[in-house]
């Protein structure tokens, strides 16, 4: 019997292997393929983390000596998360302000707005672009936005892809 099991072994073990091999990759390809995609994993994000383990309360001794004094632990700082505004969040919130690219012409041409003002930079192109308000840079993806600050007083070159596009004075 063995004489027997050692023969096919010899016979058959080389495609066996290579059998085995090919169900592998086989079944790693499909995984990859057809495996869980990221929307369908669970969701973990929170509004609010910790940033320190809570302090225990303390006792100490009541100054008459009868009673101890307890003194309760301070509340834990709390990180607010915040989250990207959407694209009609930041039309309501700076509409008032607002730079519209479209084939990197900026609309308007030219605004005044007070110091201390944020300014939305809104791409209307379906390619991302760079715009430049004053010395900083901003990425625009396609279809995006970004805010911008106004800190610097007097007149702000607003340039998209190295291109002039508008004015901003900073007033």
């Amino acid at each position: 019997m063995n004489h027997e099991v050692a023969e096919w072994g010899k016979k058959y073990g080389k495609h066996v292997v290579e059998a085995i091999a090919v169900l592998t990759v086989a079944i790693f390809l499909i995984t990859l393929v057809w495996g869980p995609s990221p929307a369908q994993a669970p969701a973990t994000t929170s509004e609010v983390t910790p940033d320190a383990a809570l302090p225990e309360a303390t006792i100490a001794p009541a100054a008459d000596g009868t009673t101890p004094k307890v003194t309760p632990p301070a509340p834990a700082p709390v990180k607010t998360v915040s989250k990207p505004l959407t694209y009609e969040q930041a039309i309501t919130q700076y509409g008032k302000y607002r730079i519209q690219f479209v084939h990197c012409n900026g609309q308007p041409g030219s605004m005044n707005v007070p110091v201390g003002v944020k300014v939305m930079l809104d791409n209307r192109d379906t390619i991302a672009h760079t715009v430049k308000v004053g010395t900083k840079s901003y990425k625009l993806p396609a279809l995006g936005f970004a805010i911008a600050s106004m800190t610097s007083l007097g007149e702000q070159a607003v340039l998209c892809d190295g291109g002039g596009a508008s004015t901003i004075n900073v007033q």
